[in-house]
């Protein structure tokens, strides 16, 4: 089963709830982000092709990442300096 990261960028309440009613399952992960997954979605292909059914493969009010490793960590994260106090 595929992971996505979704990234909202201004109102998320329209895409969380399209997702849930579609049977997508939703993890926050942050105040402005969620992890999700459904349980027909088996790779990347099918995640795309439900997303571009629902509107939000190219919407621009969230960021879309395919998660693909057990270790994975947002984009963001993975790029920002460690801070060392």
């Amino acid at each position: 089963m595929v992971r996505i990261y979704l990234q909202f960028l201004g109102e998320s309440k329209a895409i969380q709830e399209t997702l849930q009613n579609d049977g997508w399952k939703l993890q926050w992960e942050s105040e402005d982000s969620i992890t999700a997954q459904h349980p027909l979605v088996q790779d990347e292909v099918a995640g795309r092709n439900r997303l571009h059914h629902l509107g939000l493969l190219t919407t621009r009010r969230a960021r879309i990442e395919f998660i693909k490793s057990v270790d994975w960590r947002p984009r963001a994260q993975a790029m920002a300096p460690s801070v060392v106090l």
